[in-house]
């Protein structure tokens, strides 16, 4: 869900890579987002989209 418009949105996550943290515009509002993420042995362990601003 983006965090400026609460619009349910969708990602495609590369779980290959141990983690990723990067800037994406959101597709309706176009507020840029921040993603983090990080990957463990058994799969996503940590997820979070908040505004880039923060």
């Amino acid at each position: 869900m983006c965090p400026c418009c609460g619009t349910i949105i969708s990602m495609l996550l590369e779980l290959g890579h141990g983690g990723q943290r990067y800037v994406e515009d959101c597709e309706i509002c176009c507020s840029p987002i921040t993603i983090s993420y990080q990957v463990d042995d058994v799969g996503l362990s940590d997820f979070l989209v908040k505004p880039a601003q923060q």
